[in-house]
């Protein structure tokens, strides 16, 4: 239920819940994967994750990839709404982690290619 695999060329992501508040003790990821030759770009409509100055609590790491192997283009938390991260090629990896407490409203996304 928390983990998906996408392959439309675009489409919506949110938090678990969304817009209600994330569960405490969560980890999502989303596999994203468009056509060969063409990039995925991930832009957020809304953010809202617990604040902490390295994101050490709860919050979204982006990979320019298929894995959380890849190399990170983003580890994002706080309120700010984050410019788009584009991928370097045709798959995206995200994945979501929240802590036991502190729980926000969380974070929709577009991505698109």
């Amino acid at each position: 239920e928390c983990e998906q695999k996408i392959h439309s060329p675009n489409g919506l992501i949110t938090s678990p819940n969304w817009p209600d508040k994330y569960p405490s003790r969560k980890e999502c990821t989303w596999e994203i994967s468009a056509i060969p030759g063409h990039r995925i770009k991930l832009a957020f409509n809304e953010f809202e994750v617990e604040q902490h100055q390295e994101c050490a609590y709860d919050h979204l790491e982006v990979f320019d990839g298929d894995t959380e192997k890849s190399p990170i283009l983003g580890r994002l938390c706080g309120s700010k709404i984050p410019d788009p991260l584009m991928a370097t090629g045709n798959q995206m990896f995200i994945r979501f982690i929240s802590d036991a407490s502190v729980q926000r409203k969380g974070f929709q996304a577009t991505h698109s290619t």
